[in-house]
């Protein structure tokens, strides 16, 4: 008999299996929590990245528009048919030139003496009043840089009273030491409004049609 014992002393006991079933059903809700998370996270970075770039795409839009639309305000202004204010805020364009805090326009059509002061006063100011030497000299250069051809200034006979007087009612004076030439005749009977040509005055017809030189003030 204690044979037979021994005999069952030597038998290795069957091992048994170290994880149960529940342990790898925990194992697996792990894994598919873990993808669901990512995949989670894969979204939501895919969702900001589409929303920063539809922005920038939008911003991007919104600039090319506003630049497409300055620069076809800026066409109108440079042909004078720009609105009242974009003229008094004086951004020089085409044939016009800033001198101090006045803008000069050298439209190129020509036109009585009194349209051409109405289209000025459409534009916000009036036909150039000359009222210094500096302004003298400024114009001089001016036209001939633009088109050294007669211009109609704000000048004009004063009717019934037979003197020389701007458009804002001041008499011209004589005695400055730049006015070397008083408007001269250029028909035999008297003519009644004066342009600027090459630094001289010359009385003209008022219905006869020339350029204009417009000055505005400037906004600031």
């Amino acid at each position: 008999m204690k044979q037979n014992k021994h005999i069952y002393d030597n038998i290795t006991p069957t091992s048994t299996r170290d994880e149960s079933p529940g342990s790898e059903r925990r194992c697996g809700y792990c894994l598919v929590i873990s993808f669901c998370v990512l995949l989670f996270l894969s979204l939501m970075a895919n969702a900001l990245l589409t929303y920063f770039y539809i922005k920038l795409s939008w911003a991007s839009d919104t600039s090319s528009e506003q630049a497409r639309n300055y620069s076809a305000s800026d066409c109108k202004f440079q042909h004078v048919t720009a609105s009242l204010e974009q003229v008094r805020r004086c951004s020089v364009g085409e044939r016009q030139i800033q001198y101090k805090d006045r803008l000069y326009i050298f439209p190129t059509d020509e036109m009585s003496w009194i349209s051409s002061r109405e289209n000025c006063q459409e534009l916000g100011g009036d036909l150039v009043i000359i009222d210094s030497k500096e302004e003298h000299k400024f114009l001089v250069g001016a036209m001939n840089t633009f088109s050294n051809s007669l211009h109609w200034i704000g000048l004009r006979n004063a009717e019934k009273q037979g003197w020389w007087q701007w458009i804002d009612e001041t008499p011209l004076m004589q005695n400055l030491s730049w006015w070397t030439h008083t408007p001269v005749d250029s028909a035999s009977e008297r003519e009644e409004c004066v342009g600027y040509y090459d630094g001289q005055w010359v009385d003209l017809s008022c219905s006869t049609s020339e350029r204009r030189i417009c000055e505005i003030i400037c906004t600031h």
